[in-house]
């Protein structure tokens, strides 16, 4: 392509962009053809179809004012009736989810007043305070009303680029004209391709016949950055990958139990040797990119006196049986990382019996109804700190991925979270939040997965989103 671009990814295709969606392939043609009110950047979030915005001191009240003269793919012009649609339609009950993600906007929206204030402004009133409502609204495309009912047969957005083809395996957008932004795309034409081999990925960048190339392996990294015809870029992702404990039964139940975990096996080499160093070292349930993370705060050191101390002050001196329940994807090294904690915790006096499920979304139920044994492995997701503070450790609110964590004082500093609208006080209440749940050990701390993308020399400058997504090219 001339002035087209050629991106590879292991899958491609049309999804419905109201549903919960946390897969990068995914968000990443979606991104390109709609758009949400705000977006999220690295230092918080810009305007997109709001011009502006205003939160009243209750933490309750959202009024957005829309930009003037924004075109839809249709030739439309945006409204308030459109984002008040668009809203509903993805706060409602009957929109989907994957892997355990239906009913989240209805969570969070379905007990909002959502009202036109006039033609260019929309007011959202939510049941409580929540200061971070823009981490939901990020997330929830605008599409005109009167496509709202046919979101995969004719996807019309707002975007940068409108749908040209969707052939299955290659999906192609070419620039839309009408863009309401005063520069144009850089170019005018996406082409998304289907690409599960990393060698052919590889073969396909040095031969100039593709631009970016994701999901990028370390081996395929390797190569990239001793050839001269491509380039490699890497940044962490905001994946947390766990193990999730069991808090309502089971030996877990002990705080001490859960902290020998931690202690119990170490972190470093088990980056080496499952990821071969292309992760970096988690020390609670949020990474870098989240606002509550604390870099003041270290990861546990492997110190297995300490565990076998701590196992013998919670009674299982003699030691002790655990069931380590393990996806057999996502993540795809789950039953590798499960097996490397079986060959440490051996050596503090830790019996480990890993339980296999094939069946990703099924297990994703599973865990959502807390039946699983004493841990689960799981790869976190949410780059907002809200969520995925509020929807696993919450105790009042014992959310979809709660697994009986239980600690007032946290719940009250999430509470006071919730309703700070001065995100530097809200920011240290996360972070306070944060350095609780490293020392309460809800989870056993792996990692965070690094991301890494192939480019071709011209896009030598290209950087991903702070959630790791292509757009905004």
């Amino acid at each position: 392509m001339a002035n087209g671009l050629v991106i590879l990814q292991s899958q491609v295709g049309l999804t419905d962009p109201h549903v919960v969606n946390d897969n990068a392939d995914s968000l990443n043609i979606l991104n390109n053809l709609f758009e949400p009110l705000v977006r999220r950047t690295r230092d918080g979030f810009r305007p997109c179809l709001a011009r502006s915005w205003h939160v009243g001191e209750d933490a309750r009240t959202w009024e957005f004012s829309l930009r003037a003269g924004v075109k839809f793919h249709d030739g439309t012009t945006l409204a308030a009736e459109d984002v008040v649609a668009s809203l509903e339609r993805a706060r409602s009950p009957d929109v989907g989810g994957v892997l355990g993600t239906e009913g989240l906007f209805h969570s969070y929206l379905g007990d909002a007043v959502i009202a036109i204030v006039d033609r260019h402004a929309v007011r959202l009133v939510t049941a409580e305070p929540m200061a971070d409502v823009l981490d939901l609204i990020a997330s929830i495309p605008i599409l005109p009303a009167a496509a709202m009912d046919a979101v995969l047969e004719n996807p019309v957005g707002s975007g940068p680029y409108r749908l040209h083809d969707d052939a299955g395996r290659t999906v192609t957008m070419v620039a839309h004209g009408d863009h309401w932004q005063s520069r144009p795309p850089a170019f005018d034409r996406l082409a998304w391709k289907v690409e599960s081999d990393p060698a052919q990925g590889l073969r396909q960048l040095q031969l100039g016949e593709t631009d970016i190339v994701t999901g990028v392996t370390h081996e395929m990294g390797l190569c990239m950055e001793a050839d001269e015809r491509t380039r490699l870029r890497t940044a962490p992702s905001n994946v947390c990958t766990v193990f999730m404990c069991n808090l309502l039964q089971g030996v877990c139940t002990d705080t001490r139990v859960r902290q020998a975990l931690n202690y119990g096996f170490d972190q470093s080499l088990l980056i080496d040797r499952v990821t071969h160093g292309s992760a970096l070292p988690l020390a609670g349930p949020l990474t870098v990119k989240h606002t509550g993370h604390d870099p003041a705060v270290a990861p546990y050191p492997h110190d297995p006196g300490k565990a076998r101390a701590l196992l013998a002050e919670a009674g299982w001196g003699q030691g002790l049986s655990l069931v380590l329940d393990v996806p057999l994807e996502l993540p795809d090294e789950a039953v590798e990382l499960a097996s490397f904690l079986a060959q440490q915790y051996a050596h503090i006096g830790i019996e480990t019996e890993i339980a296999t499920h094939a069946d990703r979304p099924a297990y994703a139920q599973q865990v959502k109804t807390k039946a699983i044994h004493d841990a689960c492995c799981f790869d976190s997701s949410p780059i907002s700190t809200f969520r995925a503070l509020r929807e696993k450790f919450h105790g009042g609110l014992k959310g979809p991925w709660w697994l009986g964590y239980g600690n007032e004082r946290l719940d009250r500093t999430l509470n006071l979270a919730q309703a700070a609208v001065d995100p530097d006080r809200r920011r240290q209440l996360y972070r306070s939040a944060y350095r609780t749940l490293h020392a309460d050990a809800p989870w056993i701390y792996l990692y965070n997965q690094l991301d890494r993308w192939g480019l071709s020399p011209r896009l030598a400058d290209w950087q991903p989103t702070v959630d790791g997504l292509i757009w905004d090219l």
